[in-house]
Parts: C-alpha cells; sequence; structure tokens
C-alpha cells in the first residue's frame, strides 16, 4: 500500500465507523476504477452473489471471487472493521500486541484472534522482505563496512572484533 495513513483509534474511529467505510477502502485500493477484476482470469465481466457478502461470479471463467480473495482476510467470517483494528493494533507497538490481548479488545475468540495475528505477522514480514540494506549501515554504534576500517567506538582501547566474535 503506497498511501501511508496516520491514525489514532479516535481517527480511526471517524473514518471506519461501519463494514462498508472498510469495504469502500479495499474496493479503492484493489480495483481503482471501482469495477470487480476477476483475480483467477483478469476479466472485468462479473455478477454479483446474492447469496454471500462483497461475492461476485465471473462471467468468463465461472469461478467465485469476492474483494477478500488473496488477502489476509480472506475466508474468514470476521468483520473486516475489526480486522482493519487488529492491523491497527498491531502496527501500532514494534513489540506487537499478543493474540490473547486481541481476543480481548476485539471481542473474539482466542483461535481466531491467534489465526489473524498471524495472518497480519505473515503479510508485515512479507512486505518488510522487499526492504534490502546497502551501503554503510549504523545500528546501535555499531558499524560493519564504515570508512578507514573503523569497526566500532570500541575501537578506542585498541581491540579489534573478528567475524567470528560476531
Amino acid at each position: 500500500m503506497a498511501d501511508t495513513y496516520k491514525i489514532n483509534l479516535y481517527n480511526f474511529i471517524q473514518n471506519f465507523p461501519n463494514e462498508q467505510t472498510c469495504f469502500n477502502l479495499l474496493v479503492q485500493k484493489k480495483w481503482s476504477n471501482g469495477i470487480p477484476v476477476c483475480p483467477h482470469c483478469g476479466s472485468l465481466s462479473s455478477t454479483k452473489l446474492k447469496s454471500r457478502s462483497y461475492a461476485y461470479r465471473c462471467n468468463d471463467c465461472r469461478k467465485d471471487f469476492s474483494i477478500l480473495t488473496h488477502t489476509i482476510m480472506e475466508n474468514t467470517h470476521i468483520s473486516l472493521q475489526k480486522w482493519f483494528l487488529a492491523i491497527l493494533l498491531m502496527s501500532r507497538d514494534k513489540r506487537g500486541v499478543s493474540a490473547l490481548e486481541l481476543a480481548r479488545d476485539l471481542d473474539i475468540s482466542n483461535e481466531n484472534a491467534r489465526h489473524m495475528a498471524l495472518n497480519i505477522k505473515s503479510a508485515m514480514s512479507a512486505r518488510e522482505s522487499t526492504y534490502t540494506l546497502s551501503g554503510n549501515v549504523e545500528m546501535d554504534e555499531f558499524y560493519i563496512g564504515a570508512p578507514g576500517g573503523k569497526t566500532g567506538p570500541w575501537n578506542d582501547q585498541n581491540t579489534s572484533l573478528d567475524r567470528g566474535d560476531i
């Protein structure tokens, strides 16, 4: 998602007061022109299914799909609003949120909370794996590949750190 939202709990309640607003954001992000696109064949021709919410049947390949197909929210009965709130809660703290805390905060079962947490962590991890570091990287006063052969602030005592010590 290229856009970033700086959102707190109050703004979340304002921006996503119901299921429809969450659905509208997904449609905007996934189907920019608002027309459902079949994830199986890419067809723009589909029919809305009345039996299931957010579901469509492709008129070309005849497969069913929804706005949630190929997302972490696929095959779940948990509301989009709860999913959005879980994503917000898990992304706010670098230590994360436990599944038990999610279960309490979202009023869902521990098993559903564990499933949500694993899916959200998996998606966050997959996104982070696309970023690679290069060049000189500084981490907590530790340098690898710094100019002049310096290895870190402990060089003042004329000590060195071999690769085997890392």
